[in-house]
């Protein structure tokens, strides 16, 4: 494992400015825990008192992941949400250009008469912190991008794909990451269509990528040979300019708070981008390098663009306060080894992987 790595003040006040001006999540959230290494937190069970714990039932394991309403959906932006005049369906256009055969100006009537598809997909801000909830999953409807850049013909010479949107915002990604089939134009989610707040009239989807490659309002992609830097890849800014989705997990439930019964049910999720999560466990003694790990029960989603939900029945031995934290495994073998140190757990320049654990009090 790295050392941990030394923070100069710059990066400090750069990660924290960018995570709280940037990324403001909706209401009626859990905020989390964030474990500092030193802080004095308690890790191990400590009992109170004796007590004899509420036997009940299990509740019966959810049938699907859950869905993110559009409206508590998070909401990132580095300005306001433009003009309604400006999101005009009937006056917007999107421009494929560069290095094509044959430049395009589609309208979003030409782009809703294409084929739709409607596909469950989680969205991620990289700033989100450890535990945090700049995150959200929703059925998407849209267009696949693919058919439309082979009518336009990309040039084998272009490596690069430059985005803008109304609102100024500029990106780009490679070649390779915006010619994946599962690629969309998306003008819809969870069956209404996209709010201002969330890209109306399009917005763009691309498997494994964070939010930040994914612009709202979107209306150009241009085809290059050369890459451009973003507003937040900038060197001033200095955020990753991959941005691939690292496998993460996080606590949902209980709240900081449970009541001693048999069982306690403990719940998350788990999210690796474009890659299955194989596994979850959870630990009631810290997640440092000397706890106890049990697997979950996963419940798994349609694909593994979507969160995996996981839920794990546990019968705490007495009162007290436990630590409880949570690591998943990925289809490629990658298991979460590191509890978070740092601002937030460090999520800048590229996201976070570190291990989410709360601090759980069981009242008798």
């Amino acid at each position: 494992m790295p050392p941990p790595r030394r923070w100069s003040r710059r990066e400090f006040l750069i990660a924290l400015g960018m995570m709280l001006a940037a990324c403001r999540p909706r209401d009626g959230v859990i905020i989390p825990t964030v474990y500092v290494p030193g802080s004095g937190d308690p890790l191990l069970p400590t009992a109170t008192f004796a007590s004899t714990p509420t036997i009940r039932t299990p509740e019966p394991l959810p049938a699907s992941v859950p869905i993110t309403e559009q409206r508590r959906l998070y909401v990132t932006s580095y300005r306001s949400t433009p003009a309604e005049e400006d999101l005009d369906p009937a006056r917007w256009t999107l421009r494929l250009d560069g290095l094509v055969r044959t430049p395009l100006a589609l309208t979003l009537d030409d782009i809703q008469r294409r084929p739709a598809v409607t596909q469950m997909r989680t969205l991620q801000c990289i700033s989100n912190p450890v535990g945090g909830n700049l995150i959200g999953n929703l059925n998407w409807t849209g267009t696949p991008l693919l058919p439309i850049l082979e009518e336009a013909g990309v040039n084998p010479a272009a490596a690069f794909a430059w985005f803008d949107a109304v609102d100024g915002y500029t990106t780009s990604v490679a070649r390779r990451a915006l010619m994946q089939p599962g690629t969309l134009l998306v003008y819809a989610a969870n069956g209404e269509p996209l709010t201002p707040e969330h890209g109306h009239p399009l917005r763009l989807l691309i498997p494994g990528l964070y939010g930040q490659k994914m612009p709202k309002w979107i209306t150009g992609i241009t085809l290059a040979r050369e890459d451009r830097l973003g507003y937040w890849e900038q060197e001033h800014r200095g955020w990753s300019n991959i941005a691939r989705v690292h496998t993460t997990s996080a606590l949902r439930g209980p709240n900081q708070i449970a009541p001693f019964a048999h069982p306690v049910r403990i719940t998350g999720l788990a999210f690796a981008g474009e890659r299955d999560i194989e596994k979850v466990e959870v630990s009631t003694t810290g997640g440092d390098r000397n706890a106890e790990w049990t697997p979950a029960t996963l419940i798994k989603p349609p694909s593994p663009l979507a969160w995996t939900w996981w839920v794990y029945d546990w019968n705490p031995p007495a009162p007290g306060v436990y630590r409880i934290a949570v690591r998943a495994t990925d289809s490629t073998g990658y298991r979460q080894e590191r509890l978070p140190s740092g601002i937030f757990g460090a999520p800048f320049p590229d996201g976070t992987n570190a291990i989410h654990a709360i601090t759980l009090r069981i009242e008798g």
